[in-house]
């Protein structure tokens, strides 16, 4: 009886999964019911009332179970319901099985796959314990309760069959329905069962419309190159009249990663007769640790990506390199391609090809205390223009720097911080007869900081004061080298403390100064967290090094502060303001997040005064505003705003709509685009997407699934 009970649940189990092997089979199943007998020859086992047979994750339960031994046949009568773990789960209404379960029929049978995926079937026959048929099918994956006997959509077949060893569904004469109207007729249909993860076939499609390019349709088509590689191939075709082919390759090795994806594509929005766009990437492990990188991004054009959504980049970075990384020390070499695609930027007078290589070592304890470390660097570039001057210059540049760092405990909880350091670099300038071709410095720089953490702690709360000061000196009068990479300054309390605020190395800070600030934090344990930082830079001489829009000019510099304040998992707050000697507000900005269980809401604003833009004449004030709201269960919303405060005028918005439940997932959006330039034009797009979830997969646990009523 035991090998028959045994049969019986791996017979039932090959129903909706791959034969397993006779090892994976083994192991003792139990069965339980109200009566079991044997008739008086022993050719017939009945089992009946409240039966159940339990075999690994799986469950039978039925009303009664006879197996004829003469006849080598299984019968179960129902209401039979098996369960087999979250692979399926059936439900018949009578069963008659061959002894070794792999044939048979079942009547009245419904079937639910991977709790995605439900096929109900007038008749199920089982063949060789691989191929299950269902006779006058509906399949779907929407739930079906008594007050929704009708699914969102179904596909109703003559016959489907399903291969437990090729994990696909084939139907026969298949009519989708979307409730109970015929919308699609299919002679031959296969589908991936939803066990399947990677399988040929279409994707969900992306209808959009656009007032550059028209209504267009994107129909993605996946194909699988094993189990480590894959390529979509995506066809788009507008009533503007383009057609386009896309094509995305990723390929996963043992030591690496290559993803590699783009178009070509026929249009008549330019001149040129073909327009398209490749981006590619990819790693690789080495040994010792050595990791190698890649990164190509071409476009035909500069409109190209814009137009077709494909990237919101201004420029084109192209980059190869090699990276090694260790405790104690690291190694970078790259080399990088520049493509600007922004209206009035020059790609022959701005540097196209930069490379570098840099390497730094650190170690400790050594005799004098502290940290030492080293560090070797050479980088430059190169213009496509050979004119005299800064729209041609080239520059190539060889650097070397000694560092060291002490900090110690006082007795009374002051931290002192010594820090000292030798950079030498040596620079050869190239068609730009204003500076000497060869230029060596040396900078000597050092600093003495000096923090006193203040704390106090409460029965409910921790909160720490602590003000710092810093002296720096470095050189006075360095030899000069053209400015490159240190135009931009920033200045806030992130790098209040530093030893050169300039944004690169052709530029370091000079002279004698004192960084000065304090810091306040509350950590509370109810959550309610407050931090605040205020700063200043006061200066021995003014040096005429920055310009008066950094805040850094003169010999004491604008103040910096920064506030941040958050509520437990609700509400968090930030700001960044720069004040100048008279309290009046020059640059801000302020970034807030709410989130309760229905929405969440982002906003930030930014301020910058005329003479922080950048040297312009007016101010700059702009708004962003970034929501999403769960209207109901299975419905959301999102809304993105950009909005210009001084022109009064928006600067782009967009507007998204979700409905998705266990079975259907639909997304609207609308994007509008109010700027333009001498390339691209103000433009508004929609698109509208419809995925079916319940094969291949793709079902998405973050959409609310509808439940039955309970009655």
């Amino acid at each position: 009886m035991g090998r028959f009970i045994l049969l019986m649940f791996v017979g039932f189990g090959l129903l909706a999964s791959p034969p397993q092997s006779a090892a994976q089979s083994d192991g003792p199943a139990i069965l339980v019911a109200d009566h079991i007998r044997f008739s008086d020859n022993k050719n017939l086992l009945v089992a009946t009332g409240n039966v159940e047979i339990f075999y690994r994750d799986q469950r039978l339960v039925a009303k009664k179970i006879s197996y004829d031994k003469r006849h080598n046949r299984v019968t179960v009568e129902g209401p039979l319901y098996l369960v087999d773990g979250e692979i399926f789960t059936l439900v018949a209404d009578y069963a008659e099985l061959s002894g070794d379960l792999r044939n048979g029929i079942l009547r009245g049978a419904r079937m639910v796959m991977y709790q995605q995926l439900q096929l109900s079937a007038v008749e199920i026959n089982r063949i060789d314990g691989r191929y299950t048929q269902f006779y006058k099918t509906v399949a779907s994956s929407c739930q079906i309760c008594a007050e929704r006997p009708t699914p969102i959509w179904q596909i109703r077949a003559r016959r489907v069959i399903h291969d437990a060893q090729t994990r696909r569904l084939y139907f026969e004469r298949a009519q989708f329905r979307l409730g109970n109207v015929p919308v699609a007729y299919f002679p031959r249909l296969s589908l991936p069962d939803p066990s399947v993860k990677r399988a040929n076939g279409f994707l969900v499609p992306d209808i959009s419309s656009s007032s550059t390019l028209g209504v267009g349709l994107k129909m993605p088509y996946f194909i699988t190159l094993g189990d480590y590689a894959d390529i979509t191939l995506t066809p788009f075709l507008t009533s503007g009249g383009t057609v386009s082919l896309g094509a995305a390759f990723r390929r996963q090795f043992a030591r690496g990663r290559l993803d590699v994806r783009g178009a070509i594509t026929r249009d008549s929005l330019t001149s040129q007769s073909v327009r398209g766009f490749v981006f590619a990437s990819g790693t690789a492990r080495f040994a010792g640790g050595m990791v190698g990188r890649f990164d190509i991004k071409l476009a035909s054009d500069k409109t190209y990506l814009s137009q077709y959504g494909e990237s919101g980049l201004d420029r084109l970075d192209s980059s190869i390199g090699l990276t090694k990384v260790m405790k104690d020390q690291y190694f970078i070499a790259e080399i990088k391609g520049i493509h600007a695609l922004r209206a009035g930027v020059s790609n022959y007078t701005n540097p196209y090809l930069l490379g570098g290589i840099a390497y730094r070592k650190q170690w400790r304890p050594t005799p004098l205390g502290g940290q030492w470390g080293i560090g070797l660097s050479s980088d430059g570039f190169v213009r496509r223009s050979k004119t005299d001057g800064a729209a041609g210059r080239d520059r190539g540049r060889l650097s070397a720097v000694l560092d060291w760092r002490h900090d110690r405990l006082l007795g009374n909880g002051v931290i002192v911080e010594t820090r000292a350091e030798l950079r030498g670099d040596a620079t050869r300038v190239y068609d730009d007869t204003a500076f000497a071709q060869s230029v060596t410095r040396l900078i000597p720089v050092a600093a003495l900081k000096l923090r006193w953490p203040l704390s106090k702690t409460t029965s409910n709360s921790v909160q720490t004061l602590e003000p710092v000061a810093q002296l720096v000196w470095s050189q006075s009068s360095p030899p000069v080298v053209p400015n490159e990479d240190s135009t931009l300054v920033e200045f806030d309390t992130s790098n209040l403390l530093s030893l050169n605020r300039f944004s690169g190395d052709d530029r370091f800070e000079r002279g004698l100064r004192a960084n000065i600030g304090v810091t306040y934090r509350r950590i509370a344990a109810d959550g309610w967290n407050i931090a605040a930082a205020v700063g200043q830079v006061l200066r021995q001489s003014d040096q005429g090094q920055f310009a008066a829009a950094s805040g850094l000019s003169g010999t004491t510099s604008d103040f910096v502060t920064a506030m941040a304040f958050y509520l437990p998992e609700r509400f968090s707050l930030s700001s960044h303001t720069l004040f100048d000697q008279g309290l009046r507000v020059r640059k801000t900005e302020t970034r807030m997040r709410y989130r309760a269980d229905r929405f969440d809401v982002t906003g930030s604003h930014v301020w910058l005064d005329k003479d922080v833009a950048a040297n312009t004449l007016a101010a700059r004030s702009e708004l962003g505003i970034d929501a999403r709201i769960t209207l109901k269960r299975n419905w959301k919303t999102s809304a993105t705003l950009s909005y210009d405060i001084v022109t009064r005028t928006p600067s782009a918005a967009g507007l998204g709509l979700t409905y998705g439940n266990e079975c259907i997932k639909i997304d609207f959006s609308l994007s509008r685009r109010f700027t333009s330039s001498t390339t691209i034009g103000a433009s508004t797009s929609a698109g509208f997407r419809v995925a079916l979830t319940g094969f291949g997969g793709n079902s998405d646990s973050s959409v609310g699934k509808r439940r039955c009523r309970a009655y």
